[in-house]
């Protein structure tokens, strides 16, 4: 979620539209997540959102 935050707000410093700022961020945000997850086999931990 920070890194989702991080990413819009340097994208919106960078002058990039919102709705395009976060478009992008959620696809590097899930990106990461897939390689972290499947190829380097590393478990998040599940948090506050751990029903989903």
């Amino acid at each position: 979620m920070c890194t989702l935050i991080l990413l819009v707000i340097l994208m919106l410093r960078l002058r990039v539209k919102f709705l395009t700022s976060i478009g992008i961020s959620l696809i590097v945000l899930a990106i990461i997540l897939v390689v972290f997850q499947f190829f380097f086999n590393v478990s998040f931990p599940t948090g506050i959102f751990s029903f989903i």
